[in-house]
């Protein structure tokens, strides 16, 4: 009884943290509760992954084989229910199931407590959020609008490693799709392509940033042992001073010169643009706006006038 007592109070702990992380009126004690179910979370998600450790003293993988398979089953008996009950499907993984239905908002409960009439003693259904609109980009990559505040899933649309300037291109698309003020996307390009073409656009806006898997003297051995491929933000780091250790975030630019060369020999730290000596290569950035205007083209016209998505996305 121990496992699963444990994962009972943990998971009722959390979820008490939840909610009052949602109805504590004080901004301090309402971010303290945010902070602990977040990290109880990864402490309940564990148990699973504990369970399928041969090592693990409660180690037991038939059992671990089993919650998937229950959870798998219990997931598409939901999706089914939902649809029984007049709900549009839109969204659907392991955390939870986004779902478009007029005739139980704004009374969400009621949908809740039709659909929880299926689940098995112990299997209970929250209602995270009411949300006005839904950009589906691609599987668990999605946008949300609530009022004015934006909320985005998944690595496609919000990517660390993306240059800022792409960055403020994808939020004006996803803004205008979500029918949320935002600068029109094929104005904002454009402009952008004018000023990268005369290089006015800051370098601070066309710089990556990238975490270093490696340090640079590790990186050099890998390096001069064969090792491929090589990093521009590894070879970035090489020419800094102090150099970075592993786990540090390097900015990096690629400079003007033989466009012929990978970007890995002409990437640059930030700290040594020169717009005289050592400037950024315009058709470098031009390209890469170009490309990113082929990868949205199915969203650009449609977001450029507020409507709904093409034939890669959808918008609810």
């Amino acid at each position: 009884g121990v496992f699963t007592g444990l994962l009972r109070r943990l998971r009722d702990y959390r979820l008490e943290c939840k909610q009052r992380a949602r109805t504590e009126p004080d901004p301090e004690k309402r971010r303290e509760y945010g902070a602990r179910q977040a990290a109880f979370k990864i402490l309940i998600n564990s148990f699973y992954g504990y369970l399928a450790f041969p090592g693990a003293r409660f180690g037991d993988g038939a059992l671990a084989a089993e919650v998937t398979r229950e959870g798998r089953e219990l997931l598409r008996r939901l999706m089914d229910e939902f649809e029984r009950l007049g709900c549009r499907l839109i969204e659907a993984d392991t955390d939870g199931l986004y779902v478009s239905s007029e005739t139980f908002f704004p009374e969400p409960e009621k949908l809740l407590g039709k659909a929880a009439a299926i689940l098995p003693d112990g299997i209970g259904l929250e209602f995270d959020g009411r949300y006005d609109a839904m950009f589906c980009h691609k599987a668990k990559n999605y946008a949300l609008r609530a009022g004015s505040k934006i909320t985005v899933r998944g690595s496609a649309l919000r990517s660390r490693g993306t240059e800022p300037f792409l960055k403020r291109l994808t939020d004006a698309l996803v803004r205008s799709l979500l029918g949320a003020p935002a600068e029109p996307p094929l104005a904002l390009a454009e402009s952008l392509r004018r000023d990268i073409a005369a290089a006015r656009l800051p370098v601070a806006e066309l710089a990556k940033s990238e975490t270093l898997g490696m340090g640079p003297e590790a990186y050099e051995a890998f390096v001069a042992a064969g090792g491929k491929p090589r990093r521009a933000a590894a070879e970035a780091a090489l020419l800094m001073r102090p150099r970075p250790a592993a786990g540090e975030r390097v900015r990096y630019f690629i400079a003007a010169g033989d466009g012929r060369l990978p970007d890995w020999r002409r990437a640059r730290p930030l700290e040594a643009f020169d717009p005289d000596k050592l400037p950024y290569d315009t058709a470098h950035y031009t390209a890469r706006l170009d490309d990113w205007l082929k990868r949205n083209a199915p969203f650009l016209e449609d977001g450029a006038r507020g409507g709904a998505a093409g034939e890669q996305g959808e918008l609810f």
